[in-house]
């Protein structure tokens, strides 16, 4: 939901996650597919997406990848060349990649993808993506969901100063309950264990009637000046960055109404 390497498309493997949105990761852009069925619960798949400006040949993206299942679990892999930005974290170029998807007693999903280009290309590419899921009944309407997702680089920043390059490691931790079918809440956080950060998000609702939500949240930051997220940064960053996108805590409270 958060990370995820295998996302060659619009690259899941960055630190900015918007908690108030209703989904966490909703990047899109124009592009034409073909799905060629391979047997049953598999397939080929060819895309391509069109640059910007049209008239850019050179900016055009493509690829390709194969679906297919092995003793119930799915595995997918592939190959995509980027040649123009759709997400601030894109690597342009050509990218491998190879996933997994399961049950073992919980959901389980890993993810693999690397730069296929020079020795140092790859290093500093290669990323790995690891989550878990489980869902608990509690009651005849209510669930207690957890959630657990890793994203690793290898190769990435350890030494803790982790603003402005990858970090070695993010977590994404999630609990959250609904009770009654009408009221949720809980709370998820994105960590960044090497410099000890964190942002972490308050969340609660109240399914008022079909398809009226109400919704509130409490996002702060937690960690010192130089971490990747940081209370307050004030002294340590130049004044053309505003100290109110790094800084701090906020609430959010709204309706959402779907027709």
């Amino acid at each position: 939901m958060v990370f995820n390497s295998g996302d060659l498309l619009f690259g899941s493997s960055d630190s900015a996650v918007d908690f108030t949105s209703s989904e966490l990761r909703s990047d899109t852009a124009f592009l034409v597919a073909a799905n060629v069925p391979t047997g049953k619960f598999s397939y080929l798949e060819g895309v391509y997406m069109p640059p910007v400006p049209l008239d850019r040949i050179e900016y055009s993206s493509g690829g390709m990848r194969a679906f297919f299942r092995v003793n119930g679990w799915r595995m997918e892999g592939g190959y995509f060349y980027k040649g123009q930005s759709k997400a601030a974290s894109d690597i342009l170029g050509h990218r491998l990649y190879f996933s997994v998807h399961g049950h073992a007693g919980v959901d389980l999903y890993s993810a693999v993808s690397v730069s296929a280009g020079t020795e140092k290309e790859a290093r500093d590419t290669l990323q790995f993506s690891l989550g878990a899921f489980h869902q608990l009944q509690a009651g005849y309407s209510s669930t207690v969901s957890l959630r657990l997702e890793t994203l690793a680089f290898p190769w990435g920043n350890w030494d803790g100063t982790v603003f402005g390059s990858p970090s070695g490691i993010l977590l994404y931790p999630e609990i959250s309950c609904m009770l009654f079918n009408t009221w949720f809440a809980g709370v998820q956080s994105v960590v960044s264990p090497v410099d000890a950060s964190a942002r972490i998000s308050l969340n609660a609702g109240w399914k008022v009637f079909q398809g009226f939500t109400l919704l509130g949240f409490f996002v702060a930051d937690a960690g010192g000046a130089e971490s990747l997220f940081a209370w307050n940064r004030s002294s340590s960053w130049p004044a053309a960055w505003p100290d109110t996108m790094f800084n701090g805590a906020g609430v959010t409270l709204g309706a959402r109404y779907v027709y």
